[in-house]
């Protein structure tokens, strides 16, 4: 349950990242705002992306998937 919240606040906090960086075009605060919060959750979200999407690629590869997420962990 406590993964469904992580990766439910991951998401939103993507989403922010995403419409603060395309309002970056219009306003200096919103180009600061949007580099602050993906300096704070891009490793995370790159670690999301690290165990979620290619651990399932290497299911039945049992040894490359823990490798891949204990990178993942290290990343967050």
């Amino acid at each position: 349950m406590l993964q469904i919240v992580g990766a439910l606040i991951l998401l939103i906090a993507g989403f922010a990242i995403l419409r603060l960086l395309f309002r970056a075009l219009i306003s200096t605060a919103s180009a600061l705002a949007g580099l602050i919060l993906l300096c704070l959750f891009g490793p995370a979200l790159l670690a999301g992306y690290i165990t979620e999407r290619i651990t399932r690629l290497f299911h039945i590869r049992w040894l490359a998937g823990v490798f891949l997420t204990i990178a993942g962990m290290i990343i967050s």
